[in-house]
Protein backbone atom coordinates (compact mmCIF):
# COMPACT_ATOMS: atom_id res chain seq x y z
CA UNK A 1 0.00 0.00 0.00
CA UNK A 2 1.22 3.81 -0.78
CA UNK A 3 1.16 6.49 2.15
CA UNK A 4 1.46 9.71 1.39
CA UNK A 5 3.55 11.66 4.12
CA UNK A 6 2.69 15.07 4.59
CA UNK A 7 3.93 18.60 6.18
CA UNK A 8 0.91 20.53 5.64
CA UNK A 9 -0.65 19.55 2.54
CA UNK A 10 2.49 19.24 0.70
CA UNK A 11 3.49 15.51 -0.19
CA UNK A 12 7.10 14.77 1.04
CA UNK A 13 7.12 11.28 -0.18
CA UNK A 14 4.90 8.88 -1.42
CA UNK A 15 6.56 5.42 0.25
CA UNK A 16 5.04 1.62 -0.37
CA UNK A 17 5.76 0.65 3.71
CA UNK A 18 5.91 -2.17 5.90
CA UNK A 19 4.78 -1.68 9.53
CA UNK A 20 2.32 -2.30 11.87
CA UNK A 21 -0.48 -0.15 13.84
CA UNK A 22 -0.18 -0.56 17.29
CA UNK A 23 -3.93 0.33 18.84
CA UNK A 24 -5.32 -0.81 22.23
CA UNK A 25 -8.01 0.83 24.41
CA UNK A 26 -6.55 4.22 26.36
CA UNK A 27 -3.05 2.79 25.94
CA UNK A 28 -1.65 3.38 22.30
CA UNK A 29 -2.33 4.59 18.92
CA UNK A 30 0.73 4.31 17.19
CA UNK A 31 1.95 3.43 12.98
CA UNK A 32 5.20 2.16 12.65
CA UNK A 33 6.38 2.26 8.99
CA UNK A 34 9.71 0.96 7.27
CA UNK A 35 10.90 1.40 4.10
CA UNK A 36 13.17 2.78 1.08
CA UNK A 37 13.60 5.69 -0.75
CA UNK A 38 16.80 6.32 -3.52
CA UNK A 39 17.08 9.74 -1.95
CA UNK A 40 17.23 11.62 1.33
CA UNK A 41 14.36 13.00 2.27
CA UNK A 42 14.29 15.29 5.42
CA UNK A 43 11.02 14.17 7.45
CA UNK A 44 10.43 16.18 10.79
CA UNK A 45 8.22 16.25 13.60
CA UNK A 46 5.24 17.82 12.87
CA UNK A 47 4.86 15.68 9.02
CA UNK A 48 1.65 13.34 8.82
CA UNK A 49 0.74 10.28 7.08
CA UNK A 50 -3.41 8.95 6.87
CA UNK A 51 -3.49 5.21 7.86
CA UNK A 52 -7.25 3.33 7.62
CA UNK A 53 -8.64 7.00 7.69
CA UNK A 54 -6.65 8.22 10.82
CA UNK A 55 -3.97 10.79 10.66
CA UNK A 56 -1.05 10.27 12.24
CA UNK A 57 1.84 12.30 13.16
CA UNK A 58 5.86 12.53 13.50
CA UNK A 59 6.78 13.30 17.41
CA UNK A 60 10.23 11.76 17.06
CA UNK A 61 12.89 11.85 14.43
CA UNK A 62 13.23 9.23 11.99
CA UNK A 63 15.78 6.48 12.20
CA UNK A 64 17.59 6.26 8.26
CA UNK A 65 20.23 4.32 7.58
CA UNK A 66 22.24 2.31 4.75
CA UNK A 67 22.97 -1.19 3.92
CA UNK A 68 25.10 -2.90 1.39
CA UNK A 69 22.38 -5.04 0.21
CA UNK A 70 19.60 -2.11 -0.51
CA UNK A 71 20.25 1.26 -2.50
CA UNK A 72 18.98 4.05 -1.37
CA UNK A 73 18.65 4.87 2.08
CA UNK A 74 16.48 2.64 4.73
CA UNK A 75 13.89 4.59 6.90
CA UNK A 76 12.19 3.72 10.44
CA UNK A 77 9.50 6.41 11.48
CA UNK A 78 7.24 6.16 14.31
CA UNK A 79 4.07 8.08 13.93
CA UNK A 80 1.57 8.61 16.75
CA UNK A 81 -2.53 9.54 16.73
CA UNK A 82 -2.97 13.62 16.73
CA UNK A 83 -4.46 12.88 20.75
CA UNK A 84 -1.04 12.46 22.16
CA UNK A 85 -0.37 16.23 22.58
CA UNK A 86 -3.31 15.85 24.51
CA UNK A 87 0.02 15.43 26.93
CA UNK A 88 1.92 18.15 26.00
CA UNK A 89 -0.45 20.54 26.89
CA UNK A 90 -1.90 21.39 30.35
CA UNK A 91 -5.41 21.80 32.05
CA UNK A 92 -6.23 25.52 32.51
CA UNK A 93 -9.37 26.73 34.07
CA UNK A 94 -10.97 30.65 33.64
CA UNK A 95 -9.67 33.54 35.57
CA UNK A 96 -11.39 37.07 36.52
CA UNK A 97 -11.19 37.83 32.65
CA UNK A 98 -12.94 34.54 31.60
CA UNK A 99 -9.58 33.90 30.40
CA UNK A 100 -7.65 29.97 30.50
CA UNK A 101 -4.90 31.18 32.75
CA UNK A 102 -5.72 29.51 36.11
CA UNK A 103 -3.54 25.99 37.35
CA UNK A 104 -5.04 24.94 40.00
CA UNK A 105 -8.93 24.28 38.46
CA UNK A 106 -11.35 23.55 41.20
CA UNK A 107 -15.11 22.38 39.40
CA UNK A 108 -18.04 20.34 40.18
CA UNK A 109 -19.51 18.90 37.02
CA UNK A 110 -20.28 15.84 34.93
CA UNK A 111 -18.50 14.44 32.37
CA UNK A 112 -19.35 16.87 29.46
CA UNK A 113 -18.68 19.71 31.50
CA UNK A 114 -14.76 18.65 32.20
CA UNK A 115 -14.62 17.36 28.12
CA UNK A 116 -15.85 20.52 27.47
CA UNK A 117 -12.83 22.30 29.47
CA UNK A 118 -10.71 19.63 28.00
CA UNK A 119 -11.75 21.00 24.28
CA UNK A 120 -11.84 24.61 25.12
CA UNK A 121 -7.92 24.15 26.30
CA UNK A 122 -6.92 22.04 23.46
CA UNK A 123 -8.16 24.86 21.00
CA UNK A 124 -6.00 27.28 22.94
CA UNK A 125 -3.09 25.78 21.93
CA UNK A 126 -4.52 24.31 18.57
CA UNK A 127 -7.44 24.22 16.15
CA UNK A 128 -10.43 21.86 15.33
CA UNK A 129 -10.94 20.15 18.76
CA UNK A 130 -14.09 18.83 19.21
CA UNK A 131 -16.25 16.89 21.59
CA UNK A 132 -17.53 13.61 20.42
CA UNK A 133 -20.15 10.89 22.20
CA UNK A 134 -19.97 11.81 25.79
CA UNK A 135 -21.65 9.09 28.34
CA UNK A 136 -24.94 10.91 30.75
CA UNK A 137 -22.77 10.91 34.62
CA UNK A 138 -24.17 12.38 37.69
CA UNK A 139 -21.95 15.45 38.89
CA UNK A 140 -19.02 15.20 40.75
CA UNK A 141 -16.39 17.44 42.18
CA UNK A 142 -12.78 17.64 40.52
CA UNK A 143 -9.41 18.98 41.51
CA UNK A 144 -6.68 19.41 38.59
CA UNK A 145 -3.79 21.23 39.66
CA UNK A 146 -0.93 21.68 36.66
CA UNK A 147 -1.98 18.60 34.90
CA UNK A 148 -2.07 17.49 31.59
CA UNK A 149 -5.33 16.92 29.13
CA UNK A 150 -4.55 13.71 28.95
CA UNK A 151 -4.32 13.03 32.24
CA UNK A 152 -7.05 14.31 33.29
CA UNK A 153 -9.28 12.40 30.56
CA UNK A 154 -7.40 9.36 31.85
CA UNK A 155 -8.49 10.16 35.50
CA UNK A 156 -12.40 10.74 34.34
CA UNK A 157 -12.74 7.62 32.49
CA UNK A 158 -11.53 5.77 35.70
CA UNK A 159 -13.67 8.12 37.95
CA UNK A 160 -16.99 7.19 35.77
CA UNK A 161 -15.82 3.45 35.30
CA UNK A 162 -15.60 4.55 31.95
CA UNK A 163 -13.66 4.86 28.29
CA UNK A 164 -12.22 7.93 26.36
CA UNK A 165 -11.17 7.55 22.60
CA UNK A 166 -9.80 9.61 20.41
CA UNK A 167 -11.33 10.32 16.38
CA UNK A 168 -8.66 12.53 14.86
CA UNK A 169 -9.85 15.55 16.82
CA UNK A 170 -13.01 14.38 18.06
CA UNK A 171 -12.96 13.41 21.71
CA UNK A 172 -15.14 10.41 22.96
CA UNK A 173 -15.75 9.43 26.40
CA UNK A 174 -17.95 5.97 26.52
CA UNK A 175 -18.21 2.69 27.33
CA UNK A 176 -17.64 0.77 24.75
CA UNK A 177 -19.28 -2.61 23.80
CA UNK A 178 -17.95 -4.39 20.64
CA UNK A 179 -20.91 -6.55 19.34
CA UNK A 180 -21.09 -8.86 16.12
CA UNK A 181 -24.68 -8.51 15.91
CA UNK A 182 -25.33 -12.24 16.16
CA UNK A 183 -27.53 -13.98 18.48
CA UNK A 184 -27.23 -17.74 18.54
CA UNK A 185 -29.75 -19.92 20.65
CA UNK A 186 -29.25 -23.54 21.59
CA UNK A 187 -31.42 -26.25 19.54
CA UNK A 188 -32.13 -27.32 16.41
CA UNK A 189 -31.04 -24.89 13.59
CA UNK A 190 -30.48 -22.17 16.13
CA UNK A 191 -26.49 -21.98 15.78
CA UNK A 192 -24.98 -23.07 19.27
CA UNK A 193 -24.05 -26.45 19.42
CA UNK A 194 -21.56 -26.63 22.54
CA UNK A 195 -20.38 -23.96 24.72
CA UNK A 196 -17.22 -24.77 27.30
CA UNK A 197 -15.19 -22.24 29.34
CA UNK A 198 -11.65 -23.36 29.65
CA UNK A 199 -9.27 -22.77 32.54
CA UNK A 200 -5.92 -21.02 31.72
CA UNK A 201 -2.81 -22.45 32.57
CA UNK A 202 -0.79 -18.85 31.10
CA UNK A 203 0.59 -16.68 34.27
CA UNK A 204 -0.09 -12.75 33.71
CA UNK A 205 2.19 -10.57 34.98
CA UNK A 206 1.32 -6.73 35.55
CA UNK A 207 4.13 -5.61 38.21
CA UNK A 208 7.37 -6.10 37.71
CA UNK A 209 9.79 -4.90 40.86
CA UNK A 210 13.70 -4.53 39.68
CA UNK A 211 15.97 -4.66 42.31
CA UNK A 212 19.58 -4.05 42.57
CA UNK A 213 22.38 -7.23 42.74
CA UNK A 214 24.81 -6.83 46.12
CA UNK A 215 28.10 -6.20 43.63
CA UNK A 216 28.68 -4.57 40.10
CA UNK A 217 28.77 -6.62 37.01
CA UNK A 218 32.26 -7.35 35.75
CA UNK A 219 32.95 -4.96 32.32
CA UNK A 220 31.20 -6.67 29.44
CA UNK A 221 28.45 -8.81 30.95
CA UNK A 222 25.59 -9.23 28.32
CA UNK A 223 27.58 -8.29 25.22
Amino acid sequence: MIYEIKRGNTVLAAVHAEGVQDVSVMENDRAEHKFQLPVHVDFKRGDTVEVYGQIYKINRSANVGRTNEKQGLGYEIEFEALYYDLAKWQLKGLDAANELTVSEVYLTGTASTVIDLIVRNANRVDSGWEIGVVDDTEAQQFTFVNQSLLAVLTELASRFESEYWVDGKVIHLQKREASTGLSLEFGKGKGLYKLTRGRTETSVINRLYVEGASRNLPSGYGF
